[in-house]
Parts: structure tokens; sequence; C-alpha cells
């Protein structure tokens, strides 16, 4: 389990990050949520699809990593480093990524810098630092990906925010329950 000390770090690193996000949008004169007028209903649609396709992925890279060696290497290797997490601190670490993450590399650098670009800044700040780690990496460069996607697609960011918090609230739970077995 996190401890109170661990969880207010993240809380400020994630924090910083969003503020660095709408910092950057402002000074680029647009809205890091959205590129216009959303209606309800569009909203509920973008929220929706990003809830399913977060599931999808989260399956998806559960099942890779049952049936890929490599894949496997890595789940037990950040299931050590995360250590157990419980339920409801996975929720509040993938709530705060989502948000925060989507908001500086969908909301702001994505219309700066274009959906290629922001994708590869997304799929490097996911590089740790061990070697064997780095095919989570790729996996978050897929995801970035299909995540700046759904943004150019929508709109705005809501339906990334929603997939971005899904998959990581899966993984967390997944790898939490992996540590707390060991």
């Amino acid at each position: 389990m996190l401890n109170e000390w661990g969880l207010h770090r993240m809380a400020w690193f994630y924090a910083a990050m969003f503020a660095v996000g709408l910092g950057l949008a402002a000074l680029g004169g647009f809205n890091a949520f959205t590129t216009g007028p959303l209606a309800p209903a569009d909203a509920a649609v973008h929220v929706a699809l990003g809830v399913a396709g977060g599931l999808a992925f989260a399956v998806l890279s559960a099942l890779a990593s049952r049936w890929v060696p490599a894949l496997r290497a890595v789940d037990e290797a950040l299931a050590a480093l995360i250590g157990p997490v419980d339920v409801q601190e996975a929720l509040i670490m993938a709530a705060f990524s989502g948000l925060c993450e989507e908001v500086l590399f969908r909301g702001a650098l994505q219309p700066l810098l274009g959906p290629v670009a922001a994708t590869v800044l997304f799929g490097l700040a996911h590089l740790p630092p061990r070697r064997d780690l780095w095919p989570w990496s790729l996996t978050a460069l897929v995801a970035g990906a299909g995540l700046a996607a759904l943004t150019l697609w929508s709109g705005n960011i809501l339906g990334a925010v929603a997939a971005h918090a899904v998959v990581n609230a899966v993984g967390l739970v997944r790898l939490g329950k992996q540590a707390g077995a060991r």
C-alpha cells in the first residue's frame, strides 16, 4: 500500500503536470479540454467510448502478459516495483494520472506539436530506467496513439481521460493484487 506521503507526492506531481498542460494551452490560446462546443449527449458518448476502449485495451494487455513470456516478466517486475495497491489507491492514482496526463499530452502538446510528436513524448514519458521494462513503454506508445486518435476524432479529451483512467485502474488493481500475493 502506498503510504500517505507517497500519495501526496503523486498528487503534487500530477497537479504540476496539469498546471503545465493548462499553462501551455493558455499560452497557445486554446482550450486544453475541447476544440469547440460540446453537447452533453456527445460528452456522454465520448466518455462511454473511452471507458469501452480502455477496458478492451486493459483486457488485451492482461491476456498478452499471460501468453507472452517477455510481457509476463514485465508485469512481474512492475508488480514488484508498485507493491500492494488497494482498489481505492488504484482508483485515486488512475483518476489523477488519466486526467493530468491527458491535459498535458492530448490537451496541450497534441495541438501544439501534432499527434505524432505528442504520442512519442507520451511514450518517452513512460520510459523506465530499467531496460527490462521498456516493453511497457511500447505499450504506452500504442495506447498513446489510440488516445491521440480518439481525441482527434472527438475534438475533446473526455474519451482519452476516461480510457486512460480505466487502463490505469485495471492495471494497478491487477498488478497490486499480484504484488500482494507474493
